[in-house]
């Protein structure tokens, strides 16, 4: 898996680009008794596990599939907790090492595919101990319960079934996702290149979003609606009413030259969103606007998330790039020795992952004179 997330290149992606999500904090037991730790969507308490019983297990191995699914987290033993946070301590009195191997090998006999990443950690409390399974990511897979046969994620602190078309979009291959998000922006540039569509005297960024939605069968295509329709927000501007186009929808934020734009938001049929900016950055009185932008992005990536709100759940794989810094004389100076800044996919849980854009407009100053 990848280990360097938002690694920077000059040119292009490989054709096969692992991404990974980030474990969170490990639980402490002073962050559980103070209510800094709470269940949620990655974090579940158990007051006790029956390791003995069929009910047991089958629950047991509901909550370890439902957190394999929906992303890293993880599953603590040994706490009561009322309305998702902690009541008190009920303390594991057993042998540690037996009790970790007995638990361990439940969840490896009864999920399919095997979790081979999972591991335990604890922490004493009186007469006893509290143990933590860490579920780190194991990639986007359709992970069941073979005692029941049933698929599960997680969403907020509780086990949702998923439906048939949720578990099919999961069998999609992660890689998969990082070729289409790269696909995607390729083909989309080449038509912005081929219509004359786009200003072609500075630096251009480059988004491409892929939802897991896109891969369920059966889902219906994006619309732009009717009556009040659907508009997009432009990274210049505000925002400006989607109108059809090849394959799906476009807004443009054009300008008087030669009618040309300066931002296109595209959105797919099949819900895939585009985006290229020409002038991200500029100079301005001799300063290239590079950290300008770098806090301008995040707004503009939560305002695109909002676009999608009561349509797309994600996961996302989201793809950035900066190309042709080398039109602009000036802001070439900045980037002397590189023409484009590329960012390997990453999957995130929002459009607008605060990490996400941090890393690019990071890699961005790294690349530059400035940093």
């Amino acid at each position: 898996m990848l280990s360097n997330r938002g690694r920077t290149r000059q040119d292009g992606c490989d054709d096969e680009v692992p991404v990974t999500l980030p474990m969170p904090s490990v639980p402490t037991r002073e962050g559980i008794e103070k209510g800094s730790v709470v269940e949620a969507a990655n974090l579940d308490f158990k007051q006790r596990v029956d390791l003995d019983g069929d009910r047991g297990k089958t629950k047991l191995v509901d909550d370890v599939v439902a957190m394999l699914t929906a992303g890293p987290g993880y599953l603590v033993i040994g706490v009561a907790e009322e309305k998702g946070r902690f009541r008190h301590f009920e303390p594991i009195r057993e042998d540690r090492d037996a009790f970790e191997r007995r638990l361990t090998s439940v969840l490896l006999d009864n999920i399919d595919p095997r979790p081979l990443r999972l591991s335990m950690s604890s922490f004493e409390v009186d007469d006893g101990f509290v143990a933590v399974l860490h579920v780190p990511w194991h990639g986007r897979r359709a992970f069941q319960n073979r005692i029941t046969g049933g698929f599960l994620t997680r969403t907020g602190a509780r086990n949702t079934p998923l439906t048939r078309d949720e578990v099919r979009a999961l069998f999609t291959p992660e890689e998969r996702f990082a070729r289409d998000a790269v696909a995607l922006w390729e083909r989309e540039d080449a038509r912005c290149v081929e219509r004359k569509l786009m200003q072609e005297d500075g630096p251009t960024f480059h988004l491409s979003v892929i939802p897991e939605e896109r891969y369920e069968a059966g889902r219906p295509a994006f619309h732009r609606g009717t009556g009040a329709l659907r508009g997009a927000p432009l990274f210049h501007g505000r925002g400006t009413v989607l109108q059809a186009c090849q394959d799906g929808y476009e807004a443009l934020e054009l300008t008087f030259r030669e009618n040309r734009s300066i931002t296109r938001v595209f959105v797919d049929s099949d819900w895939s969103l585009y985006v290229q900016v020409v002038h991200p950055f500029h100079a301005d009185h001799e300063r290239v606007t590079v950290r300008d932008f770098g806090k301008a992005l995040p707004g503009y990536m939560a305002a695109l998330a909002d676009m999608f709100r009561d349509d797309l759940h994600g996961p996302f794989c989201v793809a950035m790039a900066v190309r042709n810094l080398h039109r602009n004389p000036k802001v070439g100076s900045v980037f002397t020795n590189i023409d484009s800044i590329v960012a390997r996919p990453e999957m995130v849980d929002r459009i607008d992952d605060p990490g996400l854009s941090e890393r690019f407009a990071d890699a961005l100053v790294r690349g530059s004179r400035y940093g």
